[in-house]
């Protein structure tokens, strides 16, 4: 194999054989290839690796710029990008992602395709602070 991990072959007694194969903890493929009393076979078999569910833990957000005048209009544009629990892109799989803001107004969020969702915050007319926050698919996260 070239990625992950692969379980001693067993042999079935019936001409199979069978070893398991552990999925690496970031995304990628594997090839997986045999021998047979020393010599390699001509096939190989793929078995892909891709991100697990969107995590809330592991997911971030992000604001740019981080301070915007108070005149309601400046805006920052809010990142939020899907993670699963190992850290890998969650991409292209439904979720929802829904932000919250303290201050100032948000647009609706738009999915990128990518794993990232963005919206624009426009600032209040009074000086402070806004805490941003997002949940997917109703869990909150906390930011």
């Amino acid at each position: 194999t070239t990625a992950g991990t692969l379980s001693a072959v067993t042999d079935n007694g019936d001409g199979t054989y069978t070893a398991t194969l552990t999925s690496a903890a970031t995304v990628g493929s594997a090839t997986v290839s045999f021998t047979i009393d020393g010599d390699d076979a001509d096939a190989t078999a793929s078995v892909a690796f891709v991100a697990g569910a969107a995590d809330v833990g592991t997911s971030t957000i992000t604001a740019s710029p981080t301070s915007i005048t108070a005149d309601g209009t400046s805006t920052s544009t809010i990142t939020v990008t899907l993670l699963d629990a190992n850290g890998n892109v969650v991409a292209d799989v439904g979720d929802v992602v829904a932000l919250s803001t303290t201050a100032g107004t948000l647009s609706g969020v738009t999915d990128n395709g990518d794993g990232t969702y963005t919206a624009e915050l426009t600032s209040p007319t009074t000086v402070g602070s806004a805490t941003v926050s997002f949940t997917i698919d109703d869990a909150d996260a906390d930011a």
